[in-house]
C-alpha cells in the first residue's frame, strides 16, 4: 500500500463511506446520521456561545487589539475587496456586490477554532467575533444599500 498517496487513500475512504451510507439509504441508521450531521453547525455555535459566557474584558491593550481587528474586518476588508474586485478583476455589478457583502460578513467561527487549537489569545478572538457579528449587521446593511 506504499504506492498510494494520501490523496488516493482519502478518496478511497470517502468512496467506501459513500458506499456504506448508500447501502443504509431508507434505513433508520442513515436517517439518524443525516439528522446529526445537519445539526452539527448549530451545536458548534451553541457550544461557542456557552464558551463565551466567561469572557473578561478588562485589559486596555486587549480592548485596543479587539477594536483594531473589528475595524479591519468590517471596514477595511470590504473596501479592499471593492478595490481589488473593481480595479484588478473588473468584476461586473452582480459579482462585485456579492464580493463586497461577503467581505463585510462577521469574523468566522473557524478563526476561534484555530486560535483555540494553537493556543493563541483566544479571549480577544472571542470578543472580536461577538463584536464583529453585531457591527457587521450595520456594515452589511449599509454596503448593500450603497452598492
Amino acid at each position: 500500500m506504499k504506492f498510494l498517496t494520501k490523496k488516493m487513500k482519502l478518496e478511497c475512504g470517502i468512496y467506501l463511506w459513500k458506499m456504506v451510507l448508500h447501502s443504509f439509504k431508507n434505513n433508520f441508521l442513515y436517517e439518524s446520521i443525516k439528522i446529526l450531521g445537519n445539526a452539527g453547525m448549530g451545536m458548534a455555535l451553541f457550544i461557542f456561545g456557552l464558551n463565551c459566557t466567561a469572557i473578561k474584558f478588562n485589559d486596555k491593550l486587549q480592548k485596543i487589539k479587539v477594536i483594531k481587528m473589528v475595524v479591519v474586518k468590517n471596514l477595511i476588508h470590504p473596501l479592499f475587496a471593492l478595490c481589488v474586485g473593481y480595479f484588478l478583476f473588473h468584476l461586473t455589478d452582480y459579482w462585485l456586490k456579492s464580493l463586497i457583502i461577503i467581505a463585510s460578513a462577521p469574523t468566522a467561527f473557524l478563526i476561534y477554532v484555530l486560535t483555540n487549537q494553537y493556543q493563541v489569545n483566544d479571549e480577544a478572538i472571542k470578543i472580536a467575533i461577538i463584536i464583529s457579528c453585531f457591527t457587521s449587521i450595520i456594515t452589511v446593511t449599509l454596503l448593500s444599500l450603497v452598492f
